[in-house]
């Protein structure tokens, strides 16, 4: 295919610049190459582009249907150069993005919705997604992920971090420890209703640090309610029905829950944006990147 292309480029320019010395000039070879190149796809086609006489050449009826076919071939050839370079530089086209339900909703969606009031052309579809998703395998632009990949081959951007909370409702709190402190070496933990989502194993172990650094506690749960999305684990919490992991923000912002880890605390999770592109990324896909990084900042 690639002598076919380097032929079809020689013949185009002999058409263009009148003779075979002209084409020679222009492309830098000898005319003996250039002859070379006629011959062999006139010999590869099987028929005679061109009659060639010491003074003047002519195409032939079926060399001057092959050579307007050539030029609709460049012309496409070009508008889709053009096409392609102008993704690098103009904000439109289709992006896909993928993220945990929980950054989806908080972080992702209000995000994209803002950049599209000023970039209408950038035709985002959101898929919110707790299991991660391979980009390549399933045609994703872009994944916003919870905690770094050290041996990914794709190429990874910090836009923020937050903490999970052990958290219930208020309801819940009342009933089951009130005027009590949480990390307490008598409480029976296992009569607790660890509301788990299904990507968190069995047992369910946490790290909690004192907020003064000195002091540690790790905790282990069973849990006896699980759910495969976020937005139904806060569900179950906000019912009453016992406590759950969920990130800070998502706690801060509802009146109905609230932290029962006293003065203690998680580490804290960065979350990445990902992306398979190895050279310069499109137009779209920096926006969006950009974007989300300025509602990240935003979280309480």
């Amino acid at each position: 295919m690639t002598n076919q292309s380097r032929h079809i480029l020689v013949f185009c320019k002999i058409i263009e610049h009148g003779g075979i010395s002209k084409a020679a000039d222009e492309l830098g070879v000898s005319k003996s190459v250039v002859s070379q190149h006629l011959k062999s796809l006139e010999n590869d086609l099987g028929v005679t582009l061109l009659n060639r006489t010491t003074r003047r050449q002519t195409l032939t009826p079926v060399g001057k249907e092959f050579y307007d076919q050539c030029i609709e071939i460049n012309q496409l050839t070009q508008r889709a150069w053009k096409q392609a370079q102008a993704g690098q530089t103009i904000a439109k086209g289709i992006v896909t993005i993928t993220a945990p339900h929980a950054l989806m909703d908080a972080v992702v969606a209000p995000a994209i919705g803002k950049l599209l009031l000023e970039h209408p052309q950038i035709i985002p579809t959101l898929l919110a997604d707790d299991q991660r998703q391979d980009l390549i395998k399933n045609d994703i632009d872009l994944a916003i992920r919870v905690g770094e990949l050290p041996d990914s081959d794709y190429k990874q951007l910090k836009l923020g971090e937050f903490r999970d909370v052990l958290c219930a409702s208020n309801g819940y709190i009342n009933q089951h420890f009130a005027n009590k402190k949480f990390f307490n070496p008598e409480y029976d933990y296992s009569a607790i209703n660890y509301i788990a989502n299904t990507w968190q194993g069995s047992p369910i172990k946490h790290q909690f640090m004192h907020f003064n650094g000195e002091k540690t506690e790790a905790i282990s749960f069973m849990p006896q309610r699980r759910a495969n999305s976020l937005p139904t684990v806060v569900a179950l919490v906000e019912a009453g029905v016992g406590i759950a992991l969920l990130p800070d923000f998502i706690v801060e912002n509802n009146t109905d829950l609230q932290s029962i880890s006293d003065e203690y605390q998680l580490p804290k999770n960065e979350i990445f944006a990902l992306h398979a592109y190895s050279g310069a990324k499109p137009k779209a896909v920096e926006l969006c990147i950009a974007a989300i990084k300025t509602q990240m900042s935003k979280l309480p």
